[in-house]
């Protein structure tokens, strides 16, 4: 699912959290966006930068070892299974704020960035195994080019081709910028073999406001029969004095008419602190000549600014009012941290919200999450029936100092026949646990330990040949490794 942001820029974000969990609201899921066009390179945004609309489920995401990050800028329009218009990622925030938002990584270029080295992706391949070769076979590969402000200015995309047995190349990226480092051009080329040239398919045009608001946004489609470029569709935005978009108009091309046509808009509304609080979605009536209203969603704030209520409807003609749709209820603790999720949806037959499905969350001192359950509502039971629910267990991560002392304190030999010494310089006088696990975490043998002396030898008892994991435990450090036993 698709979420719209605003803060002097239009992004589209998705959310996933490690371990195989994520926050949904209202069965509309937050993913990861890799970044496809570079590949491995993910760009990762500060929470400044998320519209406070839904800040607050990224917060918790955050707290679960979760990444924000950016896709790549194929503003492609989509449509949802409902229909109604959707779209990825109006305006390029990667482009726009490279030089102080994004961390590239490859194994040639690299720029500074806050005093440390950063690294642009300069390709990337993809191979398979082929059983009958015995050998890795070419799968792609993607090759790309910055300008001297690290933006990505043009990208060439291959294929293996196992007749050649040659990389052959089908399509490439060009973009470019203005002063200020937007984005002003994006166009995507196929290569046509057989008049050997490059042949467009579809580009994107941006303009901009003095505040580098983004104003306009059109595409166009190739026409190979008249050889240039069609408009097919364009977004206009408008903004109030704090940045905030107020309006999102749709037109479509009408070649016949040869003029714009409205097709459909979205209306924006905020409080006194920037957060939006309702959102309008109408379609152009082209026979009555007027606005006709599709859906809305409005949120609810409480006293610390934290989403506490949102809630969508839709326009019943019939009854010239808006209906309830689904409605998502936040609880939070002292600390701020998200307790309680509770999505409800609206029955017209009861004219009522009918509970649907919980989330709760449970925190540490720390704010970290410890425990996550999702129940959903069992109308018989007239209660909520756990489903399942996820535990964390945290620990300190060691500091510089101890990384230091950890590199102080060596195992050997490894490979061993069972015989290991541990010798250590700075790490004496203190007891250690040695706890050796096989591969399917089962613990085969622990020993507690006093070093007095910078060398501590132990015999481990009789167990089979293969590879282990060794964990040892003093006073603010953890050490672990693979022991090989032979």
């Amino acid at each position: 699912m698709k979420f719209l942001f605003t803060k002097n820029a239009i992004s589209t974000f998705f959310i996933i959290a490690l371990f195989g969990i994520s926050l949904k609201t209202n069965a509309q899921e937050k993913m990861v966006w890799k970044n496809k066009t570079h590949s491995t390179a993910y760009n990762i945004l500060n929470l400044e930068d998320v519209f406070k609309h839904h800040v607050n489920e990224y917060e918790q995401a955050i707290k679960r070892n979760a990444i924000i990050v950016l896709e790549n800028p194929v503003f492609e329009k989509l449509y949802s299974n409902s229909g109604q218009k959707e779209f990825k990622n109006r305006k390029s925030t990667y482009e726009r704020e490279n030089n102080d938002k994004t961390n590239h990584y490859s194994s040639a270029r690299k720029n500074k960035f806050n005093g440390k080295d950063i690294y642009l992706e300069d390709s990337s391949c993809y191979y398979h195994w082929d059983s009958e070769l015995n050998d890795w076979v070419g799968g792609w590969k993607n090759i790309y080019f910055y300008n001297a402000n690290g933006n990505f200015i043009e990208g060439f995309y291959y294929d293996w081709d196992l007749e050649l047995n040659d990389w052959v190349v089908y399509a490439k990226l060009r973009y470019t910028y203005d002063t200020n480092g937007n984005m002003t051009e994006y166009i995507k080329y196929y290569w046509d073999s057989e008049l050997n040239d490059w042949v467009g398919n579809y580009k994107y045009v941006y303009s901009y406001d003095a505040n580098e608001n983004l104003t306009e946004l059109i595409w166009y489609s190739w026409n190979s029969g008249l050889n240039e470029w069609k408009q097919v569709w364009k977004d206009v935005y408008s903004y109030d004095t704090n940045g905030n978009m107020t309006e999102w108009i749709n037109y479509d091309w009408d070649s016949e008419l040869n003029e714009w046509v409205i097709d459909w808009k979205d209306v924006y509304s905020y409080d006194t602190n920037g957060n939006m609080t309702e959102w309008i979605n109408y379609d152009w009536d082209s026979e009555l000549n007027e606005w006709i209203s599709d859906w809305k969603e409005v949120s609810l704030y409480n006293a610390n600014g934290n989403l506490a209520e949102w809630s969508n409807y839709s326009w019943d003609s019939e009854l010239n009012d808006w209906v309830g749709n689904w409605k998502d209820v936040y609880f939070y603790d002292t600390n701020e941290n998200m307790t309680e999720h509770i999505k409800y949806y609206w029955a017209s037959e009861l004219n009522d919200w009918i509970e649907d499905s919980k989330k709760e969350y449970s925190f540490n001192t720390n704010g970290n999450m410890t425990e996550y359950i999702n129940y959903d509502w069992d109308s018989e039971l007239n209660d909520w029936v756990g489903i399942d629910k996820f535990v964390f267990y945290w620990s300190l991560f060691v500091g510089i100092d101890e990384f230091y002392k950890l590199e102080t304190f060596k195992v050997f030999p490894n490979p061993s026949s069972g015989n290991i010494n541990f010798y250590s310089e700075k790490l004496l006088n203190q007891a250690f646990k040695l706890e050796l696990f096989n591969l399917i975490g089962q613990i085969i043998y622990n020993k507690t330990f006093y070093q007095s002396n910078k060398d501590y030898n132990i015999d481990l008892p009789e167990i089979s040949d293969g590879l282990y994991i060794l964990k040892i435990q003093g006073d603010n450090f953890v050490k672990t490794e693979k022991l090989i036993i032979e």
